[in-house]
């Protein structure tokens, strides 16, 4: 089958607004390849912030823990001396 030139022209014309939407369409996709990109990266960093936080948190919830355990050891220290001192007093009166 033979093209006549005008039938070569509007073929090429086509094909030319083919290629210009291809363009487009591939350059939409690169717009948007870049924004994942960029969406990663910042993922990878709230990541390795979460990280850092989680391993902070985990310092913060066992020096609290010790914290708490402080008054309770100063309660049985005074509990001991008390009952220590009553002993004694009662030692004391038994041996006079």
């Amino acid at each position: 089958m033979q093209l006549t030139d005008e039938e070569i022209v509007t073929e090429l014309t086509a094909h030319q607004h083919e290629i210009g939407s291809l363009k487009h369409r591939m350059n939409e996709v690169e717009r948007i390849a870049d924004v994942v990109y960029q969406l990663t990266q910042e993922m990878a960093g709230m990541t390795k912030e979460i990280e850092f936080m989680n391993k902070t948190l985990a310092a913060l919830t066992s020096k609290m823990s010790s914290m708490e355990n402080i008054p309770g050891k100063r309660w049985d220290s005074v509990t001991t001396a008390a009952i220590g001192a009553v002993v004694g007093a009662v030692i004391a009166g038994i041996m006079r």
